[in-house]
């Protein structure tokens, strides 16, 4: 059963697989950069293609995850023969599952007429520049609220890593925070012509790799929360998302939208119910 479930996963929910598959990629290149054991960046690349298999999200992950491997090979923690050959194995697992599912597809429903990146470019030759700039500042505010402001403190860590080249967190940081800003880039394209209301704070897509950065703002405030340096980013996302209701209210009331969908904000779902306004 398991390649049927990687196709339904591919063109429908699986929210927890995603989360699975990614926190365990994050985990392999760790343990790659820590033991520098070339057995675990091959891990690391068959689980990013695995990410991207469980839902097409992950598109933008995959470049980040290939110069991150590169990356690796240039500073030694791999040989960078290593590193190609990994990106190689990401390929070949990618380019088998894709052509398995759409030949799976076409036996199963009618092709689309249209393609994915022809849509999107669609959206965002009509989109206004309002909307965007509002979805910007709802996936924001969402994250914000879902987390208690918790991944604002993961992000803020992480990004301290990026000083620290020299340092094992270096490039598993590098790849949470390109791969969580693939992800937004990836749900702002598809909610550009969203009609219901949640989908200017939608969370779904996003929820899936900032789970990490939800964890990490955990372990920060537990192990440095009484420090100024990570207390100060507490405070400033508290600010941000009170700042953000006034938008997000102006939104529901100034444009027409559907419904709410509790399963794309289930971060906030214990306050927002089916059929309900944000």
């Amino acid at each position: 059963l398991w390649p049927a479930y990687f196709h339904v996963a591919n063109f429908a929910w699986a929210e927890a697989a995603f989360r699975l598959a990614f926190v365990a990629s994050v985990a392999a290149l760790m343990s790659g950069v820590a033991t520098k054991k070339q057995l675990w960046f091959f891990v690391f690349a068959a689980l990013v293609a695995v990410t991207f298999i469980m839902h097409p999200r992950a598109l933008l992950i995959i470049p980040a995850a290939m110069a991150v491997l590169i990356g690796l090979g240039v500073t030694g923690y791999c040989r960078l023969r290593q590193a190609v050959l990994a990106i190689a194995l990401m390929v070949i697992i990618l380019v088998a599952a894709q052509w398995l599912m759409r030949a799976a597809h076409h036996e199963l429903w009618d092709a689309d007429t249209r393609s994915t990146a022809r849509r999107l470019l669609i959206m965002l030759i009509e989109v206004r520049l309002i909307r965007v700039l509002a979805e910007i500042v709802g996936h924001i505010w969402y994250q914000i609220v879902a987390s208690l402001g918790l991944a604002a403190v993961g992000t803020v860590f992480l990004a301290r890593q990026l000083f620290k080249p020299k340092s094992d967190e270096f490039w598993p940081a590098v790849f949470v925070l390109a791969a969580v800003l693939a992800v937004y880039a990836a749900s702002l394209g598809q909610m550009m012509e969203g009609d219901r209301v949640e989908q200017l704070t939608y969370g779904r897509y996003l929820d899936g790799v900032c789970i990490l950065l939800l964890w990490l703002g955990a372990a920060a405030m537990l192990s440095d929360g009484r420090k100024t340096p990570i207390f100060w980013p507490l405070i400033a996302a508290y600010a941000f998302a009170a700042a953000a209701m006034l938008p997000i209210w102006a939104w529901q009331h100034l444009f027409n939208g559907g419904p709410a969908h509790p399963n794309n904000v289930a971060g906030i779902g214990w306050w927002v119910w089916e059929g309900a306004s944000l």
